[in-house]
């Protein structure tokens, strides 16, 4: 189960998983997760920037002035997965 707030690095994503048709069993969604559910500020790196991995919810010195503000959803991990998928779950990475 893979989450990617910033839309174009989700698109990246899910093309990612498109081309690489071994992997038949992830999932891919565009929300942040964090400690409530709804809408939030996410800061996202421009295009043109070096690393737009470096995108955040919350706002750093290191995004400087070449990041816009947009909104995006989130959903605490909790409430997005079921109590059969929990007991599957062995790895979580962040």
């Amino acid at each position: 189960i893979c989450f990617e707030p910033h839309p174009k690095i989700y698109k990246q994503l899910v093309q990612n998983v498109l081309v690489n048709t071994a992997l038949k069993n992830i999932c891919c969604h565009n929300i942040a997760v964090g400690e409530q559910n709804g809408e939030i500020t996410f800061y996202v790196q421009r295009d043109d920037s070096y690393n737009r991995g470096l995108s955040s919810l919350a706002y750093n010195y290191d995004l400087g002035e070449n990041c816009d503000q947009i909104k995006v959803n989130i959903i605490q991990l909790d409430d997005f997965i079921d109590e059969n998928l929990k007991s599957k779950i062995s790895v979580i990475k962040i």
